[in-house]
């Protein structure tokens, strides 16, 4: 049961269903086992989407500022901002405000880059 849960961690309708039919033929510690593997596989993949939720409006609101205060970037840019780790995203945050120009954002992009 558990290589079942292991292979399919999104479960599309079909799987659901299938996934439950063979729930009901398990019965007592196997059970409430399998119903704890899900349940742990369900805890782990909400606190994977919350991050996941956190980094892409911290990229929003960072593209936004960044708009917002140099005129539209070129998609170029917007790939490299998107494609940036968590921890350089925070210090791209950081920087905006210490920017003077477009050069300087640009300029920190390229070594960003490196």
């Amino acid at each position: 049961m558990t290589g079942f849960i292991d292979t399919y961690l999104d479960l599309n309708f079909k799987e659901q269903v299938e996934f439950e039919e063979e729930l009901s033929k398990v019965e007592g510690a196997k059970k409430e086992a399998v119903m704890e593997l899900t349940t742990s596989w369900k805890r782990e993949g909400i606190k994977e989407g919350i991050k996941e939720g956190k980094l892409e409006g911290k990229l929003d609101l960072l593209l936004m500022l960044l708009t917002h205060r140099f005129g539209p970037l070129r998609g170029v840019e917007e790939r490299q901002i998107r494609d940036l780790p968590e921890q350089q995203v925070e210090k791209l945050a950081e920087a905006i405000l210490d920017f003077q120009s477009r050069e300087e954002f640009t300029a920190w992009l390229v070594k960003a880059q490196s």
